[in-house]
């Protein structure tokens, strides 16, 4: 598996030890303490931050490879590695360590935004996360099958464009709290919102209808074979399943362009202020 150059660099300075972990930079005297300011119980060394620490364990468990969490008898990351890709061929080694990387990467990366942005570690957010870089390096993001509607216009002045004469079109989207951000939008939030799409048509009795969804990432999962990530697993596969019964067009369309999104915003406003995730479709039929 290629990864990108920062990735390997980081994952050679985790070999090495190396990474300004807790444990590191209190040997230096650059920092107060020792311990891991996740779990607040262990001393931060690379191994723990990586692999020990209870949240990490559930990063490498649900990534479905081949890891041992507590990395076992293993004193070191490097140690670690090189007993993993003992008994593989060439092409083995170089796909496994580079799943590894990726996901020790990561793993550093929530570890950081929680230590200098105080942002709350979660497994799901760095799994979408991991399971999104994958996709990218494994060239999943260029499926040629794939409706990407990308309007000429700029995304902020993109308009909907009404499904063709006699056709059904669905545009879905997730609405989250106020002051939470457009960004904290989870990936499952979007699929549900999908799914939720796909199941009205197909009560309607609607065969070949578009369902539109500006999360890109959502639609690739759910026209994509590959194996969705075990978080969003269910859903994904009821769309895939609703997709190919009603002949349903599956379409990623600017964010601009989403005739659902403002419609759903004004009515979460006012009819549910204080709501916590509203997804919602609507349907239109040109004549």
């Amino acid at each position: 598996m290629k990864v990108h150059g920062k990735i390997k660099s980081f994952w050679w300075r985790a070999c090495k030890n190396s990474l300004a972990t807790c444990e590191n930079l209190f040997r230096r005297n650059c920092a107060h303490s020792s311990v891991c300011s996740i779990c607040e119980s262990e001393i931060e060394s690379v191994e723990h931050m990586l692999f020990r620490c209870s949240w990490a364990k559930a990063i490498w468990f649900a990534c479905n490879i081949k890891v041992c969490g507590d990395l076992g008898g293993n004193a070191s990351v490097l140690k670690w590695a090189a007993d993993m890709v003992d008994n593989m061929t060439a092409n083995e080694a170089t796909e496994f360590m580079g799943f590894a990387a990726l996901i020790a990467w990561h793993i550093w990366k929530s570890r950081n935004n929680f230590v200098f942005r105080k942002i709350k570690v979660d497994p799901k957010n760095t799994l979408a996360a991991i399971n999104q870089a994958r996709m990218e390096t494994s060239g999943i993001l260029e499926i040629p099958n794939v409706h990407m509607d990308t309007p000429s216009t700029q995304e902020d002045t993109s308009t909907w464009r009404a499904p063709d004469r006699g056709h059904f079109k669905a545009n879905c989207d997730v609405a989250m709290p106020k002051g939470g951000g457009e960004a904290s939008s989870s990936l499952s939030d979007e699929l549900r919102a999908i799914r939720q799409a796909c199941a009205m048509v197909t009560s309607l009795g609607i065969r070949g209808a578009e369902v539109e969804a500006d999360n890109k990432q959502a639609i690739l999962l759910s026209v994509s074979e590959s194996v969705p990530p075990w978080e969003v697993c269910y859903e994904v596969s009821d769309i895939r399943h609703f997709a190919k019964e009603g002949d349903i067009k599956l379409r990623w369309i600017r964010r601009g362009a989403n005739k659902g999104r403002p419609q759903l915003r004004n009515f979460r406003d006012k009819e549910f202020p204080n709501f916590n995730r509203w997804g919602h479709c609507f349907v239109r039929q040109e004549n």
